[in-house]
């Protein structure tokens, strides 16, 4: 699940990552853990990766076609996106850090500001490209 933020500038909240040799560009959030749903784990992924509580959350997608994991081809991904209204938009984590769980020293986190108009060609996996199309055609 992930989190579609804006800001007053009509800039959106995207993470660049570094996972294992892979760098790629994506919205803020990830997967659901063993116990979790997926309200629950969207908080919980916003807190670990910007240090932000959720004042609000309104679905947005879902996929409903078959997409492979980008990191592991024999996992299907279901993806869930949600508008996100944080508590405190100005105490978002913009730093660069460590992602949790992470052993290679190389990986990395941070959170930055995109105008709308720019983040398709920034955005790495086709599911997040299909909702920024959705987002530019008002849907």
């Amino acid at each position: 699940m992930y989190a579609i933020i804006t800001n007053s500038k009509e800039e959106i909240l995207l993470s660049k990552e570094r996972r294992n040799g892979f760098e790629f560009t994506k919205f803020p959030g990830g997967g659901v853990e063993f116990g979790e749903g997926i309200l629950g784990a969207l908080y919980r992924e916003l807190k670990e990766e910007l240090r932000a509580e959720i004042e609000s959350a309104s679905f947005f997608y879902v996929n409903d076609f078959f997409q492979a994991s980008s990191f592991r081809s024999e996992d299907q991904v279901i993806s869930f996106y949600y508008w996100v209204t944080l508590e405190n938009l100005e105490a978002v984590c913009l730093e660069r850090k460590t992602p949790i769980g992470c052993s290679d020293v190389e990986d990395y986190e941070q959170a930055i500001w995109v105008k709308k108009t720019a983040i398709y060609e920034l955005l790495t996996f086709p599911i997040d490209r299909i909702v920024a199309s959705k987002m530019a055609q008002g849907k």
